[in-house]
Order: structure tokens, then C-alpha cells, then sequence
């Protein structure tokens, strides 16, 4: 398997992982909602940390995952380096 094919499948993956955080946060704070009484407050501040911490693990994954899809297109650029919508992009900042 060539390298930008592994990297396009793993960037796959990644995004799949992201959605599967995504909709378990969403879990978390149905389940705050359906708790009764006294346990309510309670289950609905463990629910807010933890939805962040899910939603920050979602937003890392997402970014590794546009990070393989940027090195598949740089990959594939060749040795005149990335080429962008108005020709090859100028990463020298001076």
C-alpha cells in the first residue's frame, strides 16, 4: 500500500473516532437530562466535564486528521513542493 493511501486511511479513521467522541458527548448530556432529583445537579456537572473533555479529545482528533490529509497532499506535490489554487505556494516568509 503506498504511503498516501495509508495516510488517506488513517485520516479515515481518525475523522470515524471523532464522530464516535462527538456522539458519545452527546450521550453524556442526554443522560445528565434524564436523571431525577437530587442527583441531577450532581450528574449534571460531572456531564459538563466531562462533554468538554470529550469535545477537546474530538477537536484533537479532527486536527491529526486534517494534519494526514496535509501531508497526503504534500506528499503528493512533489519536489516543487504543495501547489495551491493560484499555483505553488510561497511558504518563505521573507
Amino acid at each position: 500500500m503506498a504511503v498516501e493511501d495509508r495516510l488517506q486511511e488513517l485520516s479515515g479513521q481518525l475523522a470515524r473516532l471523532g464522530d464516535e467522541l462527538s456522539d458519545l458527548a452527546m450521550d453524556v448530556l442526554r443522560q445528565a437530562l434524564d436523571a431525577a432529583g437530587d442527583e441531577a445537579a450532581d450528574a449534571a456537572r460531572a456531564a459538563k466535564v466531562l462533554e468538554r473533555r470529550l469535545n477537546r479529545a474530538r477537536a484533537a482528533v479532527e486536527r491529526a486528521a486534517g494534519l494526514l490529509d496535509g501531508a497526503a497532499a504534500d506528499s503528493l506535490a512533489g519536489p516543487g513542493g504543495p501547489v495551491g489554487p493560484a499555483g505553488p505556494v510561497d511558504w518563505d516568509p521573507d
